[in-house]
């Protein structure tokens, strides 16, 4: 328990709990309790990117506050929550929906997108993976 005095409130002292209890139950104590610094919370970045070395589409979340990340290129990854910043969230449904149809489009075997050359300009799918990917570092 960090305590400061009440007249000085440069001066802290790191006691044990139940020590500074006692002192802070004290009729005029001349400590207070140092109040304790809100907790930082991020938002997940999610993303559907390609890995750098293999080139396998994943479904990519990180978190720039307390630095966690995950990737995944399961068919569930979207259904998958991320924990980070002390909670848990799940995956934003528009980058589900969009998981989902590239993951329709992903060969089994390599886990990279299927394209079709005479296709690739009007397709919906590539047209939103092309807009929204980033490389992975993992």
């Amino acid at each position: 328990m960090k305590l400061r005095l009440i007249s000085d409130h440069s001066r802290t002292f790191d006691l044990p709990q139940d020590i500074g209890q006692i002192l802070l139950l004290i009729p005029n104590s001349p400590v207070e309790e140092v109040p304790r610094p809100p907790v930082k919370r991020g938002v997940g970045m999610w993303r559907i990117g390609e890995t750098i070395h293999s080139g396998r589409v994943v479904l990519a979340v990180s978190c720039a506050t307390c630095g966690n990340a995950s990737t995944d290129g399961s068919e569930k990854a979207h259904e998958k929550r991320f924990y980070h910043c002390g909670k848990s969230e799940e995956c934003p449904p528009d980058v589900a929906k969009q998981w989902r149809e590239v993951y329709k489009r992903l060969d089994r075997f390599t886990g990279r997108l299927i394209r079709k050359p005479e296709s690739d300009e009007n397709d919906p799918v590539l047209k939103a993976f092309r807009t929204s990917r980033v490389h992975c570092q993992y």
